[in-house]
């Protein structure tokens, strides 16, 4: 069977380390306090079109690296990669798609101020997880009715 936009399999495991190294990232640079300052272009800064700005750009590499992980480790081909595995990751994706509106609408619902500008900075990271957490479940729901 044909798979389209799918990762070889060992993408899953550099997609693992990847999220561990950038939720360690996260969690310790509290505790750090060296930046990463770059010169970076930016479109539109202070009134100013296509400028070039100084930036601590450490956020933006453990976004990127979460990003990276998290996709990894959702479109990583399986052993066995079949008819059944196709409509499961389907379900998944809708599930999550589903999961991430009802999040946003509570979230504007009953977030204010900092609160939703925390919450909005997580956003953008919702939807990969929901997806692996439903496609592992059933994964696992199938595999526990065909071994009884």
């Amino acid at each position: 069977m044909k798979t389209h936009f799918l990762l070889p399999r060992y993408f899953m495991y550099i997609g693992i380390a990847l999220t561990v190294i950038s939720i360690l990232w996260e969690l310790l640079e509290d505790f750090q306090t060296k930046e990463i300052s770059l010169r970076i272009p930016v479109i539109y800064e202070d009134g100013n079109w296509f400028t070039i700005i100084n930036n601590d750009f450490s956020d933006e590499i453990w976004t990127i690296l979460t990003l990276l992980g998290l996709y990894f480790i959702a479109f990583a081909k399986e052993k066995m990669e079949d008819e059944m595995i196709n409509n499961i990751r389907l379900k998944s994706i809708m599930i999550a798609i589903i999961c991430q509106i009802v999040i946003q609408i509570l979230a504007e619902l009953l977030l204010f101020h900092n609160e939703y500008f925390t919450f909005y900075r997580l956003e953008r990271f919702i939807i990969l997880p929901i997806y692996i957490i439903v496609f592992q479940a059933y994964k696992l729901k199938i595999k526990l009715s065909h071994e009884e």
